[in-house]
């Protein structure tokens, strides 16, 4: 009895297999890009007559200028556009004023630019980038002056 059971332990192994990984890549440093030579880019509604605010009444091209450096081939990197700031809560694409009901709304290529969305551009031809007073619906605006911030963001990814 004491010789079947040492054989059975002994009969019995625990199979198991291993192998080693190898992780390789290359390190890319993104081009730069400068956008309007580091300068604000200032866009004046000037004098906006509060029930003429509609999101078309009033809209301007935000114009900038982008210079970035070249792209290595075969980098795989593409441009990325990012507008950030806060956005209102009547509309994702449009940036809160510091007037309650007040926004300006973005649009990139016609189409609106939701806030904090990031979009490939062909580093070649920059987007038409567009800006436009919106109200929330059935907000009552007081004459006086309003103000809305927002970062125009280029990288390579």
């Amino acid at each position: 009895m004491k010789k079947l059971l040492l054989g059975l332990l002994l009969g019995t192994s625990t199979l198991h297999a291993a192998e080693n990984l190898k992780f390789t890549g290359t390190l890319l440093d993104p081009p730069a890009c400068v956008i309007n030579d580091d300068k604000t880019i200032e866009i004046d509604f000037s004098k906006v007559a509060i029930d003429k605010i509609d999101g078309s009444n009033y809209m301007q091209t935000v114009m900038f200028n982008a210079v970035c450096s070249q792209v290595p081939k075969g980098s795989g990197l593409e441009l990325k556009i990012t507008i950030s700031g806060t956005a209102t809560d009547f509309d994702p694409a449009a940036i809160e004023t510091d007037v309650d009901g007040l926004g300006i709304k973005l649009l990139q290529n016609g189409k609106s630019f939701t806030i904090g969305q990031t979009l490939t551009i062909n580093p070649l031809a920059m987007p038409l980038i567009q800006a436009v007073p919106v109200k929330e619906s059935g907000a009552s605006l007081q004459e006086g002056a309003f103000e809305a911030w927002a970062t125009l963001q280029l990288e390579f990814q």
